[in-house]
Protein backbone atom coordinates (compact mmCIF):
# COMPACT_ATOMS: atom_id res chain seq x y z
CA UNK A 1 0.00 0.00 0.00
CA UNK A 2 2.09 3.22 1.30
CA UNK A 3 5.54 3.53 0.46
CA UNK A 4 8.07 6.14 1.90
CA UNK A 5 9.16 8.96 -0.87
CA UNK A 6 12.88 7.14 -0.54
CA UNK A 7 12.05 4.11 -2.23
CA UNK A 8 9.81 5.23 -4.67
CA UNK A 9 11.72 6.13 -8.07
CA UNK A 10 12.11 10.03 -9.29
CA UNK A 11 10.30 9.88 -12.15
CA UNK A 12 7.52 8.20 -10.43
CA UNK A 13 7.56 10.38 -7.67
CA UNK A 14 7.48 13.50 -10.40
CA UNK A 15 4.57 12.03 -11.30
CA UNK A 16 2.95 11.46 -8.25
CA UNK A 17 3.81 15.35 -7.35
CA UNK A 18 2.21 16.52 -10.62
CA UNK A 19 -0.82 13.84 -10.07
CA UNK A 20 -1.55 15.45 -6.45
CA UNK A 21 -1.23 18.99 -8.27
CA UNK A 22 -3.80 18.72 -10.37
CA UNK A 23 -6.03 16.83 -8.48
CA UNK A 24 -6.17 19.74 -6.00
CA UNK A 25 -6.64 22.49 -8.86
CA UNK A 26 -9.79 20.25 -10.29
CA UNK A 27 -11.18 19.29 -6.72
CA UNK A 28 -10.89 23.07 -5.62
CA UNK A 29 -12.28 24.52 -9.12
CA UNK A 30 -15.22 22.56 -8.91
CA UNK A 31 -16.29 23.23 -5.01
CA UNK A 32 -15.95 26.94 -6.07
CA UNK A 33 -17.86 26.34 -9.51
CA UNK A 34 -20.87 24.32 -7.43
CA UNK A 35 -20.97 27.08 -4.57
CA UNK A 36 -20.86 29.64 -7.24
CA UNK A 37 -24.32 28.02 -8.18
CA UNK A 38 -25.15 27.36 -4.93
CA UNK A 39 -25.25 30.94 -4.37
CA UNK A 40 -27.13 32.28 -7.58
CA UNK A 41 -30.00 29.69 -7.15
CA UNK A 42 -30.65 31.20 -4.02
CA UNK A 43 -30.79 34.62 -4.76
CA UNK A 44 -32.92 33.51 -7.79
CA UNK A 45 -35.27 32.14 -5.51
CA UNK A 46 -35.50 35.26 -3.60
CA UNK A 47 -35.40 37.72 -6.04
CA UNK A 48 -38.41 39.52 -6.88
CA UNK A 49 -37.52 40.99 -10.42
CA UNK A 50 -37.13 39.19 -13.69
CA UNK A 51 -34.51 41.33 -15.30
CA UNK A 52 -32.36 40.31 -11.65
CA UNK A 53 -33.38 36.64 -11.94
CA UNK A 54 -31.83 36.35 -16.11
CA UNK A 55 -28.82 38.24 -15.12
CA UNK A 56 -28.04 35.03 -12.28
CA UNK A 57 -29.10 32.52 -14.87
CA UNK A 58 -26.58 34.26 -17.04
CA UNK A 59 -23.81 34.42 -14.82
CA UNK A 60 -24.37 30.80 -13.54
CA UNK A 61 -24.06 29.71 -17.32
CA UNK A 62 -21.22 31.46 -18.74
CA UNK A 63 -18.37 31.83 -15.98
CA UNK A 64 -17.69 28.29 -16.35
CA UNK A 65 -17.05 27.96 -19.54
CA UNK A 66 -13.71 29.97 -20.38
CA UNK A 67 -12.29 28.25 -16.31
CA UNK A 68 -13.07 25.01 -18.39
CA UNK A 69 -11.47 25.54 -21.73
CA UNK A 70 -8.24 26.87 -20.05
CA UNK A 71 -7.98 23.84 -18.07
CA UNK A 72 -8.66 21.48 -20.93
CA UNK A 73 -5.92 23.42 -22.97
CA UNK A 74 -3.51 23.16 -19.97
CA UNK A 75 -3.82 19.37 -19.71
CA UNK A 76 -3.55 18.99 -23.65
CA UNK A 77 -0.96 20.83 -23.67
CA UNK A 78 1.15 18.72 -20.82
CA UNK A 79 -0.09 15.71 -22.34
CA UNK A 80 1.63 16.40 -25.65
CA UNK A 81 4.95 17.31 -23.46
CA UNK A 82 4.92 14.00 -22.33
CA UNK A 83 4.15 12.65 -25.29
CA UNK A 84 6.87 14.48 -27.13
Amino acid sequence: MGRHQITIPNDQLLRLNEAGFWQVILVSSASLAALKVSIAWNLIRLSPQAWYKWTLWASIGMPPSPRHQAALLTLRTKTKQHVD
